[in-house]
């Protein structure tokens, strides 16, 4: 049972499972029906996990047996838009994670395309970008930047810092996203020189030069999700990124090319 495995759940578990039941495969309605049960009945974080488990299983018999000869995925397709619908009560974070499936799904012809593309059209799509900066503010006016590293350099590599005195904030940027995180978490309310400062999530100075984006950030977040339909091929994504990640499985094909 996927349950005994903690998400995200291990390739050797996907495998153990998908070999199961392409063993089975004379008693591929029951499977099928007990893939579905559990994607209808299980919490949030074990439907992506329901998903790769389908979506394995359909792959290797297509594999194993050709596409025409593979009973696994026109019996998922009987029930596919409603199945899809409980992919949906997953996790937010990890919806991009549906959309690569999908992309799969129409770049393989898993599933009749007009399916696959009417599942697409049913995800609000957007691509993510995770800030790795943050705003350190109520700062005493007299505190140096070289106190603010030896503070702020246990959390992880910074990538550059912009101290404003007369402001009394400064904008910092860590390498990765976790290390902003574990910053941010450890930084609220903390006092330096006296003063009992603040911190919150930045937007990225990549951002911060598209006007249009602006109003996609979300500070309580930290992350801006851009509408695909936002971001055309003139755009520099590394530009885009700066002072921040792009969470790549969030692009659509043909930003990503």
């Amino acid at each position: 049972s996927l349950y005994e495995s903690k998400p995200p759940v291990s390739r050797a578990k996907m495998a153990k499972i998908t070999k199961l039941a392409l063993k089975s495969v004379k008693y591929y309605k029951h499977i099928v029906q007990i893939v579905e049960k559990f994607v209808f009945k299980s919490p949030a974080e074990y439907k992506i996990p329901g998903l790769y488990v389908m979506d394995s299983i359909v792959r290797q018999s297509h594999h194993q047996y050709g596409q025409e000869k593979d009973v696994f995925a026109e019996r998922f397709l009987r029930n596919l838009s409603r199945t899809f619908e409980h992919f949906l009560h997953c996790q937010e974070q990890e919806k991009a994670k549906i959309v690569k499936v999908l992309q799969l799904w129409q770049k393989n012809s898993t599933f009749p395309a007009d399916t696959v593309q009417k599942l697409l059209e049913t995800i609000e799509k957007d691509s993510s970008v995770r800030s790795t900066t943050i705003w350190l503010g109520h700062l005493n006016k007299h505190t140096t930047e070289e106190e603010l590293r030896n503070e702020l350099h246990k959390f992880g590599s910074i990538v550059s810092m912009n101290l404003i005195p007369p402001r009394g904030c400064s904008y910092i940027q860590f390498s990765q996203r976790g290390e902003a995180e574990r910053a941010l978490k450890h930084l609220r309310d903390f006092r330096l020189r006296g003063s009992k400062c603040k911190a919150a999530w930045a937007m990225g100075a990549g951002l911060k030069e598209v006007e249009k984006f602006k109003t996609h950030w979300s500070t309580e977040k930290g992350v801006s999700n851009i509408p695909w339909s936002q971001i055309d091929g003139s755009l520099n994504l590394d530009e885009l990124a700066a002072g921040g990640v792009l969470v790549e499985e969030s692009l659509s094909q043909s930003i990503a090319s």
